[in-house]
């Protein structure tokens, strides 16, 4: 009987500081043949470097939609499309993004959730799936 590949999910926080780390983590552990979902807003998707041919076959782009927020200018789906201070509204959007992110839990659930130091709620939503979840700070992936 074959065994099942190790699928993991990666949400970083909604900059490119963040993502690009996590982007680049998400190369190396599918590397190592690990099923990677990579999380985040369309734009943010279609502004990563492109997925190495490679590991197309490994990695997956998976949009989900940044709630409306009062104050989010239109199109501000990360810390680069808006000032400094509006970037306590790009939180509070992140927070409503637990709802959607239960919804593709519940049609791609993985085998490990590994997300910012932002999505608190992450662990919480993880656990009724019987999922586990750990917060990485971006610094420490590149270790």
């Amino acid at each position: 009987m074959a065994s099942k590949q190790c699928h993991m999910m990666m949400f970083p926080w909604l900059a490119f500081g963040h993502m690009i780390p996590f982007f680049e983590f998400s190369k190396r552990l599918a590397k190592k043949g690990i099923q990677i979902s990579f999380i985040s807003m369309a734009r943010n998707l279609q502004r990563l470097p492109p997925v190495p041919p490679s590991f197309a076959d490994k990695i997956r782009l998976v949009e989900i939609s940044l709630p409306s927020v009062d104050e989010l200018p239109e199109n501000c789906e990360a810390t680069i499309d808006q000032q400094l201070e509006q970037v306590q509204y790009l939180k509070k959007a992140c927070d409503g993004l637990q709802a959607p992110f239960e919804n593709l839990m519940h049609v791609d659930l993985p085998d490990l959730i590994l997300f910012d130091f932002v999505q608190c709620w992450i662990p919480e939503t993880a656990a009724k799936f019987g999922v586990l979840a750990h917060s990485l700070v971006h610094t420490q992936l590149l270790c």
